[in-house]
């Protein structure tokens, strides 16, 4: 088993970033472009979050750095591929997130989270007066997480512990 590591400077802000890969074969330079982030953890989401929305969440986050506007409009875009998924069908999202909610499948805190993301990237969408901030896009960021968190990642989670369980009470 073969590892190799790349050290980079990201061209947005300076930082070091590790690269690496593990492999059967030996490895050599040209091989950087298969490489995976190892550090930092920029909290891409798993590939076992459906792909339209884990597209558009990972590229919200790359944008995060180079661009507040597009970055919070990405994660609008991420929060329409929710309602899809979800099957809800609304006029517009304000009205598919209320058919969530209705549905039950956000709790209240949650739901208002998705609209307050909503109303962020309408402004990062529109010529406006108002300049967003990093900070800004911390908590879209964030919160957008724990929506995402909420509705697929928690449930993984809680049937993989599940099976477990049920694993161990065969052994006991």
């Amino acid at each position: 088993m073969y590892t190799r590591y790349f050290v980079a400077t990201c061209e947005s802000c300076d930082e070091l970033l590790l690269y690496g890969l593990i492999s059967n074969g030996e490895l050599g330079q040209r091989d950087f472009g298969k490489a995976g982030l190892w550090w930092p953890d920029i909290g891409l989401l798993d590939e076992k979050i459906p792909k339209a929305i884990r597209l558009h969440y990972n590229e919200a986050l790359r944008l995060s750095q180079l661009s507040i506007d597009a970055c919070v409009v990405e994660m609008r875009k991420a929060l329409e591929a929710i309602c899809r998924h979800q099957g809800v069908q609304g006029r517009n999202l304000a009205e598919g997130l209320n058919v969530l909610a209705a549905a039950g499948r956000l709790p209240p805190t949650l739901v208002d989270a998705a609209h307050q993301l909503r109303l962020v990237g309408n402004i990062g969408a529109h010529a406006k007066t108002i300049d967003l901030e990093q900070s800004d896009v911390r908590d879209v960021l964030d919160l957008a997480r724990f929506i995402v968190d909420f509705l697929y990642a928690a449930p993984h989670r809680m049937r993989g512990l599940s099976d477990r369980i049920k694993r161990w009470a065969v052994h006991r």
